[in-house]
């Protein structure tokens, strides 16, 4: 009886202590000379350009999970397994390219941008739902869980 209770009590606190510390949901990119690197950030915050649109189940210990159709970032999750991010933007949102070179190949991705004389790209609207075409001058970017497409114009 006495171990039931310490095992409830255990998990209240473990329980209680994951609300309070949530995993990150949402990520910034900074760009360095030989890496791009995402760092958690508050969703909330101004440069959260991605965020965790789901989590999928390592199959063993050696081999990360993998995300379904469609262009997501990945990171580790403390669990085991992989968070698959997707752009976390809105309509009206500026966007750059971050690139870095490492060992001889470029690495680029996305990163919100304030509007103006770098951005390349801005967001023209974000429709959730089946996957839903852009114009035909924009760019589209089509996510498959949750289903969601971004279509990209000119800044």
């Amino acid at each position: 009886m006495l171990a039931l209770l310490c095992m409830a009590g255990i998990t209240a606190l473990v329980q209680q202590w994951q609300r309070e510390n949530p995993e990150p949901s949402c990520y910034a990119l900074r760009a360095a000379r030989t890496s791009t690197d995402m760092s958690a950030v508050d969703c909330g915050a101004y440069n959260a350009t991605y965020k965790v649109a789901l989590l999928v189940d390592s199959p063993d210990e050696r081999t990360p999970g993998r995300c379904p159709l469609g262009p997501y970032s990945v990171a580790d999750d403390p669990s085991g397994g992989t968070r698959c991010l997707m752009l976390d933007v809105e309509a009206g949102d500026c966007l750059q390219t971050l690139t870095a070179r490492r060992k001889g190949r470029e690495h680029s991705a996305l990163a919100r941008d304030e509007c103006g004389p770098r951005s390349q790209e801005r967001v023209t609207a974000v429709v959730t739902g089946p996957q839903s075409g852009c114009a035909p001058e924009e760019k589209a970017i089509h996510y498959s869980q949750p289903a969601t497409t971004i279509c990209l114009g000119k800044p």
